[in-house]
This record gives C-alpha cells, structure tokens and sequence, in this order.
C-alpha cells in the first residue's frame, strides 16, 4: 500500500488445526485495526523429513485447504483482506485455484528460485519477507520475480528472525536501507 501503514495480523499456524479458532483470530485482529490477515499454506511432507522430530510438531498445524475459501469470506467479512504465504510449489497452486488477490513469501524462502520465479509469473502484487537475507539475495528474488518481463508490484518487509524481537534487536535502520536500495 503506497503511503499508507498496513498492519497485517500474522495467524499463520495458531489456529492450532481449529477452523473456529482460525476464524475468531480473524474477528479478532479485524477488531484491533488489522486491515490484512495472514496465514502459512504448507504440509508436514512438503517442509521436513518424516524422520524430524518437527515433523511431528508441523503436521497438526497445517492449514486445509478446503478452509481457504471460509477465511476468505470471513475476512471479507470483518472488512479485512485475505493472505497466505505459500511454502511450495503445490501451495501456490491452491491458492490459486481459490483466486488469492496476492502473495507473502517468507524470509527462509527468499533463495527458493522455483517459488519465487512461479509467483512472478502470475503478475500479483507480492511482499516478500527480508528477514536473515542479504542485498544480494533480496536483489537475487527480485531478479527472479521480474524474469520474462514480469513486473509483479514488490513490497519488502523488514523482518527480524528472532521472535519476540527485543528493540535492541529491531534493526530498524535496515528499512532506510531497503528504501535507499
């Protein structure tokens, strides 16, 4: 959004497998003055080996897909815009098959070119997380977004890793870096 702050209200996986959940969190934030709610569309399968013990962590967290369209219309709802950060392939192609306005993609991907390279080609507005990435991979991304004359609308988020974020951790300078860059 140009010149205007949009506070996105991060769901991701505290749902915790309720669909209830997961849709009061959207009233919720939605009440607090988020304008946008974010969840992560991903599998056990597509993130870790069945032998990782985060495996077993991931599994019950993940999103179904056949959710999308019930916190689509609640969002709509509660007067707020859906958005969904996709960890594969196959994730991109879910959320497109439910018609997702735009893209999150996270700071851990920013070096995941069949990804990022995807999303470019469906010339939709995307912000992409910076979090532990240098200047030259955030310009490496930008590179594959804009392939083949793709010119999707890219807004860089400054994230920090460590959560909670201490202020003394907050970096806040990077975003005149991001801006001057």
């Amino acid at each position: 959004m140009v010149n205007d702050v949009e506070i996105v209200a991060e769901v991701g996986s505290n749902h915790g497998g309720s669909l209830l959940q997961a849709l009061d969190l959207i009233t919720a934030a939605a009440k607090c003055g988020a304008n946008t709610i974010k969840f992560q569309l991903f599998t056990a399968d597509t993130l870790w080996r069945g032998d990782d013990y985060r495996w077993l962590v991931t599994k019950d967290l993940a999103l179904p897909p056949e959710w999308i369209p019930k916190l689509q219309n609640h969002c709509e709802a509660e007067g707020v815009r859906f958005l969904c950060t996709p960890f594969s392939i196959e994730a991109v192609n879910i959320l497109e098959s439910y018609s997702v306005e735009r893209y999150k993609i996270a700071s851990g991907d920013i070096t995941y070119k069949p990804l990022i390279t995807l999303i470019g080609t469906l010339h939709k507005p995307v912000l992409l997380s910076t979090g532990f990435s240098t200047m030259t991979e955030i310009n490496q991304a930008l590179g594959w977004l804009y392939h083949n004359g793709a010119r999707p609308e890219v807004t860089l988020l400054h994230c920090v890793g460590g959560y909670p974020t201490l202020p003394a951790d907050a970096n806040l300078y990077r975003i005149q870096s991001l801006k001057e860059e």
